[in-house]
């Protein structure tokens, strides 16, 4: 039982991790589009095609970073199941 708390520790750690870094990822997307909108409003034509390269992947990112953490927290559940 040692080593399944060994590697649940870890896994704790990680998640913590990633649900701050998806909390950033998202946060992060809501201030570029309100450049994007900002920038639209305000003709910067150059500084909107800029941002719109940024965001061609940040659905697939986002999703990435979703399915990661569900990932580590299914092995999470999956090893505090085992303990009991």
């Amino acid at each position: 039982m040692s080593g399944e708390k060994s590697k649940l520790e870890p896994l704790e750690q990680a998640l913590v991790k990633l649900e701050d870094i998806e909390n950033s990822y998202s946060a992060f997307v809501q201030k570029m589009a309100q450049l994007q909108l900002q920038a639209t409003e305000d003709g910067l034509d150059s500084l909107v095609d800029k941002v719109q390269g940024l965001f061609s992947d940040a659905t697939d990112n986002a999703q990435k970073i979703t399915d990661l953490r569900t990932d580590v927290e299914m092995k999470r559940n999956r090893l505090r199941s085992e303990q009991k």
